[in-house]
């Protein structure tokens, strides 16, 4: 078959972007309350070595710190977006609600929505 624009046909239903493939890059959202330095650091480094094993089709490895994430720092990964998250900071109260429970109530509430 041919192309009107004379390019070879790309394999697979990948994109052919122009450049050389790299892991995908992850950012946090959120402030991380309750997290210190050496831990936000840590989380970092597991959601970067999860995206290599996951571009160099290791699942099993990139489904084994997904769970460390979520069981340890109870971090959510969002592949989609590229953003990693505290499950508790997933739904955030607005500014102008009547009711503000206590902290350690939020971080329940959260726990639960982004158990969902």
């Amino acid at each position: 078959e041919w192309r009107a624009d004379g390019e070879a046909w790309s394999r697979g239903n990948r994109r052919d972007r122009g450049g050389p493939r790299v892991a995908k890059e992850y950012f946090q959202r959120g402030p991380g309350n309750g997290l210190t330095a050496e831990e936000i650091e840590e989380i970092t480094k597991l959601v970067k070595e999860r995206s290599e094993a996951k571009f160099n089709a290791d699942y099993a490895r990139a489904d084994e710190i997904f769970e460390e994430l979520s069981d340890t720092y109870d971090v959510n990964v969002d592949d989609k977006k590229g953003e990693w998250a505290l499950l508790y900071e997933e739904y955030l109260l607005a500014p102008d609600t009547a009711f503000v429970p206590e902290e350690k109530v939020q971080i329940m509430i959260g726990k639960k929505l982004g158990e969902r």
